[in-house]
């Protein structure tokens, strides 16, 4: 009817609207879209209530109208390291991260199984330019790559998980969180550090596992390896 065709031309007239914006020049107008799309995606996130069945199944509508192949191809573009928009901008790469993270990890159950899988392999080929935006200061980012890098290597295929770890020790990334396990100055920091090592250290890594046994010193490596005592020894 005349309501359905008049929904369809709003959808296709904000389409047009968002893919234009998040192809601009202007860090400004692209976090704005980014909003704006995160607004429509996310309709439920700041409601301190659970949401009930209706309001669960409209978030799922909105995203499997709006999440189309075309606009998930600019999204990952926005997160493509090669156009750099996302590391220029840390505004802009904490609205992509959060927009991402719910769609993929912290709102998955109002995701169609179909957005989220081609969503998850697009991200997924661009795990090196994840790892780049953890170069920076900000510590919202890391806690948004992090749930990206758990999802990312808990369900791709073995070969990609194995890239994304090779790519964190190559690029040095697993180096620079390693020492922020242990020394960054807050312990909200040095969880998120220790979480990040442990996805890319997890399997015993064996690339990892050499690298600390390099920097590790050999006595402090003997006492972490060293069993904990039992109940009766330690009386």
């Amino acid at each position: 009817g005349s309501g359905e065709k008049e929904h369809a031309e709003m959808i296709a007239i904000f389409h047009k609207s968002i893919e234009n914006a998040l192809c601009s020049a202007n860090s400004g107008v692209v976090f704005w879209a980014l909003e704006v799309l995160g607004a429509v995606c996310r309709p439920n996130r700041n409601k301190p209530k659970t949401p009930d069945q209706k309001a669960q199944a409209a978030e799922m509508e909105n995203k499997m109208e709006l999440l189309n192949d075309r606009l998930q191809t600019l999204l990952v573009g926005i997160l493509d390291h090669r156009k750099g928009q996302a590391e220029r901008s840390p505004m802009v790469a904490m609205s992509l991260l959060q927009t991402l993270e719910s769609v993929l990890c912290s709102a998955r159950g109002t995701t169609h199984k179909e957005v989220s899988q081609a969503l998850l392999q697009m991200v997924a080929a661009r795990h090196t330019s994840l790892l780049g935006l953890l170069r920076g200061k900000v510590s919202g980012i890391a806690e948004s790559v992090s749930l990206l890098m758990r999802t990312v290597i808990t369900e791709s295929p073995p070969q990609v998980v194995e890239l994304v770890k090779s790519a964190a020790l190559q690029e040095g990334v697993l180096l620079k969180y390693f020492s922020k396990a242990l020394f960054a100055p807050t312990i909200e920091q040095r969880f998120v550090a220790r979480y990040l090592c442990s996805l890319w250290m997890s399997e015993r890594h064996a690339p990892s596992m050499d690298l600390l046994r390099r920097v590790i010193p050999p006595g402090l490596r003997h006492f972490l390896q060293t069993k904990n005592l039992s109940a009766s020894a330690v009386k």
